[in-house]
C-alpha cells in the first residue's frame, strides 16, 4: 500500500488534494508520444480479444470498442474484470474528498462479479448512515498521450459520475473528465482543466445514461477528442489546454449533498464491462 493523494472538489473551484488511495499494486509505465496523430474516423469497432491479464477474456459482439482507426496506436493495455478482485495496477479510494464537505469514498462500495465491476452509492453505517462512494484509479499505470475507452452504464441520478484522465503526480491541474454526469440520467459533459487558476473547456451531449455506451478520450499532442460508442462528439484544440505530463485512468461516484449539485435519493450505481487503452507507437 502507498498513499496517495486524491480527489477534488465541484469543477469551479479549487482544492487540496489529500485523500489515500489503497491496495495499490503493479508497473508504472511511461509511454512517450512520438509523432502521435488525431484519430479522424471512430466509427469502425473490435472486439477486446485477449483482454484481461489472466486470458479469460471472450468476444461478446454487444461489448465493441473503437480500434480500427487508432491506426498509429498499441494496445497498451485492457481489463474486462473477470477476476474476483481487481487487476495488478488498480486502487480503490478511501476517505473525504477534499472541498466537499460530508462526502465520503469506502473501498468496500466498489465491487468485481461477472466480469462487470460496480461503483455504488448508499447509506453506509460505516460513514454513520450517511451516503457513501467509491472510486477507482488505475494508479500505477500511467501514460503521455493515448487513447482510452470505457464501456459504462448508471442505474440511476443523484450522483456525480465521472471517468477522467488524472495526472499521475497528483499536481492538479490538468483534468480531463471524458464521461460526468452531474446528477442526470439523460445527459453528461466533457471537461478539460488547464492552468492554475481552473480555466475549463467543456462540452454537453444528451443520451441515455442507463444503457450501455462506450466512452472514450484520444488525447495527442495537438487535441484532445471525446467519443461515444466509436463516434467523436466534441474536440478540444487550444494548445494551452492540452495536459503534456502522465495521466492515469480514473472512475469514481461522488455525492454534492452539502451544496445540492448531486444528492441521491436512492442507492445508485456505475457498472462498468471493460476499459482498454492504447499508446502512440514508435516510428
Amino acid at each position: 500500500m502507498r498513499p496517495l493523494a486524491h480527489r477534488r472538489g465541484p469543477h469551479r473551484d479549487s482544492w487540496t488534494p489529500r485523500l489515500l488511495a489503497v491496495a495499490v499494486t503493479g508497473l508504472f509505465l511511461l509511454l512517450p508520444a512520438n509523432n502521435a496523430r488525431a484519430i479522424e474516423h471512430l466509427r469502425a469497432t473490435t472486439p477486446p480479444s485477449g483482454c484481461n491479464p489472466r486470458g479469460q477474456a471472450r468476444y461478446e459482439a454487444s461489448r465493441q470498442l473503437p480500434a480500427r482507426a487508432l491506426r498509429r496506436y498499441i494496445r497498451s493495455y485492457c481489463d474486462d474484470f473477470r477476476g474476483p478482485r481487481l487487476s495488478l495496477g488498480w486502487g480503490k479510494f478511501a476517505g473525504n474528498p477534499s472541498g466537499n464537505p460530508g462526502a465520503m469514498f469506502l473501498p468496500s462500495h466498489v465491487s468485481q462479479t461477472g466480469g462487470i465491476l460496480t461503483i455504488s452509492t448508499y447509506r453506509d453505517a460505516a460513514n454513520g448512515g450517511n451516503w457513501a462512494t467509491g472510486g477507482v484509479c488505475e494508479c500505477a499505470i500511467a501514460q503521455t498521450y493515448g487513447a482510452y475507452f470505457v464501456r459504462s452504464e448508471i442505474t440511476g441520478g443523484g450522483v456525480d459520475n465521472d471517468e477522467m484522465l488524472w495526472p499521475a503526480q497528483h499536481v492538479w491541474p490538468p483534468e480531463v473528465d471524458f464521461n460526468e454526469t452531474t446528477a442526470g440520467t439523460h445527459q453528461t459533459d466533457s471537461f478539460v482543466h488547464y492552468h492554475a487558476d481552473n480555466e475549463q473547456i467543456a462540452h454537453q451531449i444528451s443520451i441515455d445514461l442507463t444503457k450501455w455506451h462506450t466512452w472514450g478520450v484520444v488525447w495527442t499532442p495537438s487535441q484532445v477528442i471525446f467519443t461515444i460508442d466509436g463516434h467523436a462528439w466534441s474536440t478540444v484544440t487550444e494548445p494551452s489546454a492540452i495536459p503534456r505530463i502522465p495521466m492515469t485512468l480514473d472512475l469514481q461516484e461522488q455525492t454534492y449533498c452539502a451544496t445540492g449539485a448531486a444528492c441521491p435519493t436512492r442507492p445508485v450505481s456505475m457498472k462498468i464491462d471493460w476499459v482498454t487503452e492504447f499508446a502512440p507507437a514508435h516510428r
